[in-house]
């Protein structure tokens, strides 16, 4: 059910209010190299925060990953107590687990069910430290008896959002109530029963209040359509999450964007996050391939993007109630400045990945922050200026090559643990109020 109040219509003086809540924002200039300048660096045994770094280092020696400090001009001083973390994991759905099987033969001459799993699983979501958590492929009949319970006594508040009456899993985002207030939920239904928008997948959106500085944030987790074959309901998928993030939008407030949205990175899809703009008659936008999951050629481009008319939503993905007439466009854009938490690329200039498995490595989980602008100054460097929401550290990801040889595929089974295939995303964030 989609809770969205009406627009609200501002006055003048709401208007000269919020420029000057703009004016007055604090920003900070950091520069995102695209090859990470510094190695993962060695760290104690106790430092290791996640499952999969934690029995790697007790197994192996080696540290997998380590919490990367982002430096600022000028240095940020950092006040804890306006501090947060925010994580985003895709903990597997047991039924898409059983399902797909084939995708784990590795693990074949094994015998273990949910419970096997959740007791290896419920022991790193208890140990990982976040205030907020977003996780995608929670099973339905898990959510209460295993995840809240989980989470309840973390005192975390939970929001739940299930695709579909005939899938068995959904979203949740869990938080901390002593550092955020829940405003507004949002359950943003991405099957409309219509072409090209019929496919039960969804996202969920959290207006809060950051209790520390009174400053609103808002926060979107989200699962799109897995079907490489299918990007063309995928930019769809996204445009309607936009539009739900925009008008939801009504006071400049900072945005985290995550989830498994089932694209690699500098794919059509993923530029239209990061550029505010997909254009295809410049980009070659073939359905097979614009996710970037697969490379197909000589195959039907797409010459236009016409958003279903029951959206109600403008190829500027801006929802509008009266809007009834859809019309075809080349080109698909929107206001937001995004910017990745990642750069996609380890020190050593090898492709990051968030999923290594039997047949497959791939990056499709990400995190993607707002930001007041961004350039690029040099090669291979891009200028961000944060205003509001600042970086502070990022826990770093592994390539396939270090995974190939340190741990092999996921789900990794070592010393009775046993690791979801995808990796657990960690960030901490400072929310800055020029006034506090």
């Amino acid at each position: 059910m989609n809770t969205t109040p009406k627009r609200r219509i501002y006055t003048p003086a709401d208007v000269r209010q919020l420029i000057g809540e703009k004016r007055s924002r604090q920003t900070r200039i950091v520069h995102h190299p695209r090859y990470p300048q510094n190695p993962v660096k060695n760290q104690r045994f106790e430092e290791h925060i996640d499952a999969l770094s934690f029995y790697v280092f007790k197994l192996k020696g080696v540290t997998l990953r380590s919490l990367d400090l982002i430096p600022s001009v000028p240095p940020v001083k950092i006040d804890n107590y306006k501090s947060f973390f925010v994580l985003s994991y895709n903990v597997l759905c047991q039924t898409t687990f059983e399902k797909h099987k084939h995708l784990y033969g590795h693990l074949l001459h094994l015998k273990y069910g949910w419970q096997d799993r959740w007791n290896i699983l419920s022991n790193e979501l208890a140990n990982l430290q976040s205030d907020i958590y977003c996780l995608q492929g929670v099973q339905k009949q898990r959510a209460v008896a295993c995840y809240k319970v989980l989470f309840d006594k973390k005192g975390m508040n939970v929001f739940f959002t299930g695709r579909g009456q005939t899938k068995g899993d959904g979203c949740a985002i869990y938080w901390n109530p002593k550092k955020f207030e829940a405003i507004e939920k949002i359950s943003i239904n991405l099957d409309y029963k219509v072409e090209n928008l019929d496919r039960s997948n969804v996202a969920q959106l959290i207006c809060f209040k950051h209790i520390p500085t009174e400053k609103e944030l808002i926060v979107v987790n989200s699962h799109l359509l897995y079907d490489p074959d299918r990007g063309d309901i995928k930019v769809y998928q996204l445009a309607v999450i936009i539009a739900h993030i925009q008008k939801a939008r009504t006071k400049n407030q900072s945005i985290i964007f995550c989830g498994d949205l089932n694209i690699y990175p500098n794919s059509p899809i993923y530029k239209l996050i990061m550029e505010g703009k997909l254009n295809c008659r410049e980009t070659y936008c073939v359905p097979k391939s614009m996710s970037g999951q697969q490379h197909m050629f000589n195959q039907y481009a797409m010459q236009n993007f016409k958003i279903p008319k029951e959206t109600k939503i403008t190829n500027n993905c801006i929802i509008l109630e009266d809007y009834c007439n859809a019309r075809a466009s080349a080109t698909l854009t929107h206001s937001i400045c995004f910017e990745s938490v990642y750069s996609h690329y380890t020190h050593s200039k090898e492709k990051e990945v968030t999923a290594f498995g039997f047949l497959y490595n791939f990056n499709s989980d990400y995190i993607f922050y707002s930001v007041e602008k961004k350039e690029i100054v040099q090669e291979n460097v891009t200028k961000v200026v944060e205003g509001g929401l600042f970086l502070h550290r990022r826990l770093s990801l592994p390539d396939a090559k270090t995974m190939e040889q340190f741990s092999g595929p996921l789900p990794y089974f070592a010393s009775g643990y046993v690791q979801r295939d995808n990796i657990a995303d960690t960030k901490k964030w400072i929310n800055k109020s020029a006034n506090k």
